[in-house]
């Protein structure tokens, strides 16, 4: 084999290996829409004060911005509008 057949071999390879790697790291978003408004603020507003984990923070706020629906109460809007503003 020559050494081109044998890089667009290893390229198919690891082209190939991507998406299994990422379909291994999703993260499992069920726990998370389980919780409560108010846990889920609770934790993305710890989560940006110690500055550790900033992408949990984006996720807890995405859920309960997504959460919006036109029966709310009026606080519960706010938290959801908030949220997208974050």
């Amino acid at each position: 084999m020559t050494q081109h057949t044998i890089n667009k071999t290893y390229t198919f390879l690891l082209l190939l290996c991507i998406p299994l790697v990422a379909m291994g790291q999703q993260p499992n978003h069920s726990k998370w829409m389980k919780m409560s408004t108010a846990q889920l603020l609770a934790i993305a507003q710890r989560d940006i004060d110690n500055g550790a984990r900033k992408d949990t923070a984006v996720l807890c706020y995405s859920i309960v911005a997504n959460r919006y629906d036109t029966s709310m109460t009026f606080e519960q809007k706010k938290q959801c509008v908030d949220a997208n503003m974050l």
